[in-house]
């Protein structure tokens, strides 16, 4: 049986959750702390837990990514599934990968030609 493509924003509401889970662990919550930061958080993540957590991560963002590739996944998901996988590649240091995915974003807004001056993307690149 298929799996539905609505499911994706499961992987993505679960890709969010461990991300929270992996900011609990390393320190970096957005909220304002009485402790201090500490400087070897990401270091610590990347041993014990942390690296258990960070490869779920990218197993759940791949998975999203995918089976975001049906057509009838809608747009909006679809933006999502890519927008975590970049997010996922830059805490995994893949810079280059993240940005060509973002670039894939960037082809589904409309052309803006009443702009001047205003180039998306450079189409030669």
């Amino acid at each position: 049986m298929e799996q539905f493509p609505s499911f994706i924003d499961g992987h993505i509401q679960y890709w969010k959750y461990l991300k929270f889970r992996l900011n609990r662990i390393s320190g970096r919550m957005g909220q304002v702390s009485y402790k201090k930061p500490d400087p070897e958080a990401a270091s610590k993540v990347k041993e014990g837990s942390g690296k258990l957590l960070l490869d779920k991560m990218r197993e759940v963002a791949e998975l999203a990514l995918a089976q975001s590739d049906n057509t009838e996944v809608p747009t909006s998901l679809w933006v999502e599934a890519r927008t975590i996988y970049a997010k996922q590649m830059i805490y995994d240091r893949k810079l280059r990968e993240a940005i060509d995915i973002l670039r894939d974003v960037c082809f589904i807004l409309p052309p803006m030609t009443s702009i001047k001056g205003l180039s998306f993307v450079d189409v030669d690149n």
